[in-house]
């Protein structure tokens, strides 16, 4: 499992490339970048129904994008699973930050949802280790959003079956934007792994959107969910409902922007109590696991 991590907060779009991955400052591949960037396609704009602009200190969009809460040393060098939850824990949450862990578990002909409320970023990593190993979990997933401090009540740094999960009445800010970019599979091929030259298609859309992004001054995480890509950035707003369609515009904006054949961009992760995947952990479908996870941050 590798971790690619760029050390450059604010990268220019004139930088050289990874010529295998396209992405600014690839610490495995950099030797192999071109002298000369290669030029970015050009993009439509975005339709005249949601403008995305750099924010100003004088607009509501200001509080809109902020830098990440925490900031972790970038890892040098190919991390082990265990290490990878860990860094990826602590530059989302805050220490003592409630954190809602939720897993898919095979279960006879269907499967079982556990669930459980933390506050130990050890007990995540012990309850993880034995989902994976033991339970054998085809999913594990953390709240995107920030839960409130009211549901410290329910915590108990055990996970289990036939727990109540976070709804949106639990949530407390809107704290991130997911760009999360899936395969679109073919018909009886929805519950098996991404192929590679699926993935590709996935990479190239999730490039684009990420270079449009920073085109804006927006900086975010690319990440490797295993069978596609995920782009987070930073937000501060209300969880309200105004909040909730603000997200909702821009990810349908984006998606009408970027999606292409073969990959396309969930616009329907705008929900208050979404959870997300817990990078490094497996994402198992059908008879592959995968379990290549890449980090390409701040």
């Amino acid at each position: 499992m590798n971790i690619h991590h760029s050390n450059a907060a604010n990268p220019s779009p004139n930088e050289p490339r990874c010529v295998k991955h396209n992405l600014m400052q690839c610490a495995l591949c950099i030797p192999k970048v071109a002298a000369k960037p290669t030029p970015v396609a050009a993009v439509a704009p975005v339709p005249p129904t949601l403008t995305l602009r750099k924010p100003t200190a004088t607009t509501e969009a200001a509080t809109a994008v902020a830098p990440a809460p925490i900031q972790q040393p970038a890892p040098a060098k190919p991390m082990k699973a265990g290490d990878i939850i860990r860094h990826i824990l602590n530059r989302r949450y805050a220490q003592g930050e409630i954190i809602e862990v939720r897993a898919r578990v095979p279960k006879n002909d269907g499967e079982a949802i556990y669930s459980g409320i933390y506050t130990d970023h050890d007990a995540i990593l012990r309850d993880v280790k034995d989902l994976t190993e033991t339970k054998k979990a085809t999913a594990i997933y953390t709240n995107l959003q920030r839960i409130k401090s009211e549901a410290e009540s329910a915590v108990t740094n055990t996970i289990g079956t036939g727990r109540k999960c976070t709804s949106a009445p639990d949530i407390e800010r809107y704290t991130r934007i997911l760009i999360d970019v899936d395969t679109t599979r073919p018909e009886g091929f929805g519950k098996s792994s991404s192929t590679d030259e699926e993935k590709a298609r996935a990479l190239d859309v999730i490039t684009k959107t990420k270079n449009y992004m920073e085109s804006l001054g927006l900086a975010g995480d690319l990440y490797d969910s295993g069978n596609g890509y995920h782009n987070v950035y930073a937000l501060d707003l209300p969880a309200t409902e105004e909040s909730k369609l603000l997200i909702k515009a821009v990810l349908t904006s984006l998606g009408a922007q970027f999606d292409a054949r073969g990959a396309h961009i969930d616009t329907s992760v705008f929900d208050m109590p979404r959870v997300c995947k817990l990078i490094g952990s497996y994402a198992r479908k059908g008879e592959n696991d995968r379990t290549d996870f890449l980090y390409h941050g701040e």
